[in-house]
């Protein structure tokens, strides 16, 4: 019994893997399958000429069969536009913090994340004073230099 319970365990740990990884490449097929089909479509839509007027688009409307003595009256179907998406966020400048040392301008977004003082920068502002509390004018020349905006 000792030796057939590891074996049965394994086979049932196998099974499961296959099952799972079987399940999750049908999900990502579809997916994709879905992603594919509106890359398509805003292909097509862009291959259409532009007009000088944009209309909303919506959906086709279709005539209510006539009615019969037994129907009963129903509604006027509903159109609603498309709704618009939302504009892109814009990304963030290269340089988005700019600080001042002895009248210098060095552009330090990077250096913010991997100061190990933590981020003690004003930015915009001049910083002599707070960076030579902590550094002098060699570590200014030699490290800061990459930092530097002509």
């Amino acid at each position: 019994m000792k030796t057939i319970l590891p074996k049965i365990l394994l086979s049932l740990l196998f099974v499961i893997t296959v099952v799972g990884s079987i399940w999750f490449f049908s999900q990502n097929a579809e997916s994709n399958k879905a992603s594919t089909n509106q890359n398509t479509e805003s292909k097509e839509l862009a291959k259409q000429p532009e007009t000088s007027q944009k209309t909303p688009e919506t959906s086709p409307v279709v005539a209510d069969p006539a009615p019969t003595a037994n129907s009963a009256p129903t509604s006027a179907p509903t159109i609603t536009p498309d709704p618009t998406p939302a504009p892109a966020p814009t990304p963030a400048p290269v340089n988005s913090c700019i600080i001042t040392i002895s009248g210098k301008k060095y552009g330090i977004s990077e250096l913010i994340k991997t100061h190990s003082g933590g981020n003690v920068f004003k930015c915009g502002q001049d910083n002599t004073s707070i960076f030579f509390s902590k550094h002098n004018q060699a570590w200014l020349d030699s490290r800061m230099a990459k930092y530097k905006i002509n």
